[in-house]
């Protein structure tokens, strides 16, 4: 995601380097370097700030050595060390400088069968020699976050080897993948976060023609393994692998034909085609820890992010059961009052730009509604600070299941208005006018459903980037508040007009038929009326101008200066000053003066009808009831 507006352009994506481009791993101590590689075990170390590329292909000693690298060579990070990255030919290599030198740790772990071997002369099924047809090579590795002498590796030929040494010795375990065929590709290997001995393990054998699933687990260092994928449980031959950093019974397995979410550690399997393709060739995945996301590679060159997974953990506690209560909120994930920047180049890019989907902006709310009835009930969210003070309410109309709604981070609006956006989820009918900005604090959000109700907590925080102090920004919003009060004055007065234009109105309705003297004279009055009141409402809003094209008042009115403390005052992240201070006192100016005329001109408007209706047309309206009125006519013979 990005904070900046519209989508995720094409021209926010940074080339780091060239080729036909595989795995980008970021250096973790600065993100700023990484290694790149591309076909044929090539490999750099990248510089994101300046562009360059310092080659770093691991060598042999022996020169007569040739090193086997698979066209999308396998390479690995390792856990306990920031510096220290492992790549693969047909041995292990292990640099623990970012890839200045390498050593090999292994002997060579593939079956190093010489019939597979013979690319060079025949360039393999086609006449094309270009490194991809090199075979027996090592195409995974998985160091284990959890012991840093464990490290496992699997290879195109059917070898998934293991050392629990660093290197110093290696155990093939294939054997013990029940039902895999002998040499299928083991193209992932996911050693877990939660025990040194525990590995998820992935093979496929379609370049066999067998389209069937394999995948595995073991918890004792491939000792024995547990077929945990076939074609009874998932469709499509299985690509990739990733069991949940935070929650072990949460795993997600990648297939030819999709997504599948695993809440019970991998004994039974649900398709996901939440918002992803219902069969697309789901080749890697990864988790965001920072944002708990989990993010999705497929063959087809496309990027999906399942933003805030923390709902699909709180399913996996209880190994995939349904919370009880009819509503249940699930943990929420920080939020930030970030400043949205423009999005690079153009305003109007008209039909020449690409952007894929952005993160909505705001907290984001997550709750579950366990209800079977029809017509579900409203959700209302009630949001509190610290001191138990009730600063907002949203409402939605659910679904059954997960909703999520966005909270805009801001508090309701102390001043009485007529209209605006109430904001979060579905609209509902409800409004309650938005104010300024919430202070960064810790909150209390509690989901309403019916008489049931789920609370959890949410922390806002102030842009990263800006110097903001919370006291200036309590006292920022404080003039907030103040200017709030006096635009809820000026909601009044207005008010004051609109009813008075309301009994004008009904009389214009009710004297429109009627042809006597009376009501002319009440016609008129209430037209001379109706101009004071334009007149009057003109001191808030200012004159009307006729005129073409796009007309402005040029001059300040009422409106625009109680816009302008509240505008200068939100663009600031320091508290307000002379400035701000100044154009309240002149707003607040004007505003007494047109609040004055308005109760006087809207007084005078009901007075004036009042003495009218009990006076002459009182006096009429008695003549006309004395008066014979025969509605019908003589029916002639």
């Amino acid at each position: 995601y990005l904070w900046r507006v519209d989508g995720i352009r094409n021209t926010y994506w940074q080339e780091v380097s060239f080729g036909d481009g595989f795995d980008v791993v970021s250096h973790p101590s600065d993100s700023r370097y990484g290694y790149t590689m591309s076909q044929g075990g090539n490999v750099s170390r990248f510089d994101k700030l300046t562009g360059h590329n310092r080659t770093i292909r691991p060598t042999h000693p022996d020169k007569d050595v040739f090193l086997r690298f698979n066209w999308n060579a396998a390479i690995a990070q390792d856990p306990h060390d920031p510096n220290t990255v492992y790549y693969a030919s047909q041995f292990l290599h292990k640099s623990t400088d970012s890839g200045e030198t390498w050593e090999i740790i292994s002997p060579d772990l593939t079956t190093n069968d010489s019939t597979k071997q013979r690319q060079q002369q025949t360039g393999g099924l086609t006449f094309d020699i270009t490194g991809a047809e090199n075979h027996t090579t090592i195409i995974a590795i998985a160091p284990s976050p959890v012991d840093k002498n464990v490290i496992w590796v699997g290879t195109d030929d059917g070898n998934l080897q293991v050392t629990t040494d660093g290197g110093k010795t290696w155990t093939n375990v294939a054997a013990k993948l029940s039902g895999l065929p002998k040499a299928s590709w083991i193209p992932q290997v996911q050693a877990s976060q939660y025990n040194a001995g525990e590995v998820w393990v992935v093979a496929n054998n379609y370049r066999n023609n067998d389209f069937a699933a394999y995948a595995y687990h073991s918890s004792d260092y491939g000792k024995t393994f547990t077929r945990i994928a076939d074609d009874s449980k998932v469709w499509g031959y299985t690509l990739s692998i990733k069991q949940d950093t935070e929650e072990p019974n949460l795993v997600f397995l990648g297939t030819e034909f999709g997504l599948y979410v695993s809440f019970d550690k991998a004994k039974t399997w649900n398709k996901w085609e939440h918002g992803y393709p219902k069969a697309v060739s789901t080749y890697d995945m990864t988790i965001q820890e920072r944002e708990a996301d989990l993010v999705i590679g497929t063959f087809g060159r496309a990027i999906y992010v399942l933003d805030d997974i923390r709902p699909l953990r709180a399913f996996a506690k209880t190994s995939g059961k349904a919370p009880a209560g009819k509503i249940t909120a699930f943990p929420t994930p920080d939020a930030y009052q970030a400043e949205i920047q423009r999005a690079h180049g153009e305003r109007f890019m008209a039909s020449a730009k690409y952007a894929g989907e952005n993160r909505p902006f705001g907290g984001r709310l997550s709750y579950f509604i366990n209800d079977d009835k029809e017509k579900l009930d409203s959700v209302t969210v009630k949001i509190f600070n610290a001191s138990g003070e009730q600063i907002r309410t949203l409402k939605a109309l659910p679904t059954k299941g997960v909703n999520r709604m966005i909270w805009n981070l801001d508090r309701k609006s102390t001043a009485e208005m007529s209209g605006g956006f109430g904001g979060g989820g579905r609209r509902s009918g409800f409004f309650e006018p938005s104010g300024g900005d919430a202070i960064p604090g810790t909150y209390k959000v509690v989901f309403e459903y019916g008489s049931e109700s789920s609370e959890t907590s949410i922390n806002v925080y102030a842009d990263p980037r800006i110097d903001a102090k919370v006291a200036d920004l309590q006292a920022r919003d404080a003039f907030l508040k103040k200017v709030e009060g006096l635009s809820s004055e000026v909601t009044a007065a207005t008010k004051q007009l609109d009813e008075a234009q309301k009994v004008i109105d009904k009389v214009n309705s009710m004297i429109k038929d009627v042809k006597t003297d009376e009501a002319k004279a009440l016609a008129e009055a209430a037209k001379d009326i109706k101009k004071k009141l334009d007149t009057t409402r003109e001191a808030f809003t200012g004159p009307r101008r006729e005129g073409q094209g796009i007309v402005r008042n040029l001059y300040p009115t009422t409106m625009t200066r109680l816009f302008a403390p509240r505008s200068y005052a939100n663009s600031s992240y320091g508290a307000p000053g002379a400035t701000e201070e100044r154009l309240f006192s002149q707003a607040k100016a004007a505003a007494d003066e047109a609040i004055a005329q308005a109760k006087a001109a809207a007084d005078e408007a009901i007075a004036k009808v009042t003495e009218f209706m009990n006076g002459d047309w009182k006096a009429f309206e008695e003549k006309v009831k004395a008066t014979p009125i025969d509605l019908f006519e003589a029916v002639k013979n």
